[in-house]
């Protein structure tokens, strides 16, 4: 699954948190500055005041840290086309149609997109053209649930 920074992880998520927000992942993109992107979501939905709030909660924090302090902070709900960080989150979404990037091809492939029928034992199980396909969570680069789903 994405590759997170544990160390933003632990800083950022009590920040968000302590605000009612559920911190869904932290992106760090490294080259000039950088940037550090929040992707944060709730049971109300997020919208541009939430990510406002949280900007000004979380840049304190980052400031503090040393080496991310003179990143730039973007706050963002995780949209329409949602990126999936964890197993956890993967779960959620049995049944809907989602992306996968893998690290390695799979019979030629690194992109697959099918629908989502299982999380278990560290894999992903999908429908990808009447196949179904194990993948385990190691070989996941990136996953994100597609609108049309």
């Amino acid at each position: 699954m994405r590759r997170q920074n544990e160390r933003l992880l632990g800083l950022l998520r009590p920040v968000v948190q302590s605000l009612g927000y559920e911190l869904l992942g932290v992106e760090h993109i490294t080259g000039g500055a950088g940037i550090v992107r929040l992707y944060i979501d709730s049971v109300q939905g997020v919208n541009v005041g939430d990510c406002a709030r949280v900007s000004e909660q979380a840049r304190p924090a980052l400031d503090t840290a040393g080496q991310y302090g003179d990143c730039t902070l973007e706050v963002s709900s995780p949209g329409i086309d949602r990126p999936l960080f964890t197993l956890e989150q993967v779960a959620r979404w049995i049944g809907h149609t989602v992306e996968i990037r893998l690290l390695r091809s799979l019979d030629g492939r690194r992109r697959l997109r099918g629908i989502l029928l299982s999380v278990q034992d560290g894999s992903v199980r999908v429908d990808f053209e009447q196949r179904q396909l194990d993948i385990p969570e190691g070989q996941i680069d990136r996953m994100r649930l597609l609108a049309s789903s």
